[in-house]
């Protein structure tokens, strides 16, 4: 009978039109074996891909057709934030909980120098004690204000800090080498990995750990870190899933994995590969329980420099660098990890040692913090496009910090380069307009940042910023 059914299912699966007549529940409970589970959720996906409404289909068909045209939030410094003198000391990491509000962990009074470790990893100060201060602090997004503080007495020399989409609270601590999740309210820990003090490499102990990323499924990715150069992904009870790298994971190798981020709609976990100098995504797996083979993205450029920190905006990546030997300035980059490119950079003359970087999607904005200046920044996020049609990739925008005027008039530098209150659509404008056959060789003089497309002729493109419109008009850049 079983045989006779799964033959009728078969059959069923090369008809589509017949297909989405079938019910997927309609299938007997009792075929639970792998193979009839395997069916059912292929039944339950063709009927879910057939009930699709015409808008839907619409939809679907307009993205195809604009799919060349690249778009991502460009920050802006939001100037005099925090209102107020935190008194903080060296500020590790940030984060924003499930009210869009700031949090951030800072050391107080303790210094990671060249005292506070041993050759062999351990803490060389533990007659200090934990930190006296509470060490994590809730902003107001509005004025940077103190509206709550937690964890005296607990930590020793705070990494980094997640919060997760239940405000559980995830903490690293170099000089404990540990992990930790805190349930909302609550003082003592709910999960802990690794061993109080003590550093390692196997699946028990953590050697001087970086960050943690949690998945919306409760899978726990967390860099570890500043020793054993590796991500251990757990399942949300805490039981080790798997190692990166893997034998699986091809030729990736990290140097000093300092931060991640969940990227789930490409199954990619993100990583700040320090030493490395780059951004490198590999398969988060959290689609199947098998490794995957599936090559990682990486994204590296010459100016990139030690890559600290990275937040995620949809599929953008946000990152800061900090000091490097090579005097490479220090700025943030916006990153698209699908296409494996830098399309921005942002914050040049603002930072001097950024640490960590969080983003709130739900108020465009973005928080970094830095150690030394010991700061935190706000920055606000507005829309930017470029149509990228017939070019090879997305061009590089530079907002300038000191006003949006001199930033249009750098970008397209020329002094026709005018703000204009002539559109009506609500999202401020920045456009660029140009004659499409307009022909420009690849020798002549143009804005560097704006790519020209095939045979030199530079296509239309559009700059979107906000809230009015800016023009220019020529027709040879």
């Amino acid at each position: 009978m079983a045989t006779k059914f799964v033959a009728v299912l078969l059959s069923l699966l090369c008809f589509d039109g017949i297909l989405s007549a079938i019910a997927y529940e309609s299938i007997p409970a009792n075929l639970n074996s792998d193979f009839y589970n395997d069916l059912r959720q292929l039944l339950k996906l063709s009927a879910s891909l057939h009930s699709k409404s015409a808008n839907e289909k619409r939809n679907d068909i307009i993205k195809d057709t604009t799919a060349a045209q690249s778009s991502y939030l460009v920050p802006q410094e939001v100037e005099n934030w925090p209102e107020t003198n935190l008194n903080l000391g060296q500020v590790s990491g940030v984060a924003v909980n499930t009210n869009e509000e700031p949090v951030i962990f800072h050391r107080g009074d303790r210094v990671w120098d060249i005292n506070t470790f041993d050759y062999q990893n351990n803490y060389a100060e533990r007659e200090l004690g934990p930190i006296s201060t509470h060490t994590v602090l809730t902003l107001d997004p509005k004025n940077g204000r103190v509206i709550k503080k937690w964890g005296k007495n607990l930590f020793y020399m705070p990494h980094g800090i997640t919060i997760d989409h239940h405000d559980n609270m995830w903490i690293t601590d170099v000089a404990l080498h540990q992990a930790f999740k805190f349930r909302p309210g609550k003082d003592a820990p709910d999960l802990v990995f690794g061993v109080r003090f003590e550093p390692g490499i196997d699946d028990y102990h953590l050697c001087k750990p970086t960050s943690v990323s949690v998945a919306s499924t409760g899978e726990i990715f967390i860099a570890d870190g500043y020793c054993n150069s590796r991500i251990l992904k757990f399942n949300a009870l805490g039981r080790l899933m798997r190692t990166i790298p893997s034998d699986n994971t091809g030729c990736l190798s990290l140097a000093v994995p300092h931060h991640t981020a969940l990227i789930e709609s490409l199954d990619r976990i993100c990583v700040a590969d320090r030493e490395n100098k780059r951004v490198v995504c590999p398969s988060s797996e959290l689609r199947t329980n098998k490794q995957s083979s599936t090559q990682a993205l990486t994204i590296q450029t010459p100016d990139m420099g030690r890559i600290f920190g990275i937040a995620a905006v949809g599929e953008i990546i946000y990152a800061v660098n900090g000091p490097s030997s090579f005097d490479m300035p220090v700025q943030g980059f916006t990153i698209s990890v699908e296409n494996e490119t830098v399309i921005g950079v942002w914050g040049q003359k603002k930072f001097s040692n950024p640490h960590a970087i969080a983003a709130s999607s739900a108020t465009n904005s973005l928080y970094v913090v830095e150690i030394g200046p010991n700061k935190v920044w706000k920055f606000k996020l507005f829309s930017a496009r470029i149509n990228m049609s017939g070019n090879p990739g997305p061009s590089r925008m530079h907002p300038d910090d000191s006003g949006f005027e001199k930033w249009c008039t750098d970008l397209l530098e020329d002094e026709d380069c005018v703000i204009s209150d002539e559109d009506e659509d609500p999202d401020f404008i920045i456009e660029s307009e140009h004659d499409s056959d307009s022909e420009m060789s690849a020798g002549e003089e143009g804005d560097e940042n704006l790519d020209t497309g095939p045979g030199g002729a530079q296509t239309q493109e559009n700059f979107y910023y906000g809230r009015q419109k800016l023009q220019k008009d020529k027709t040879k850049w």
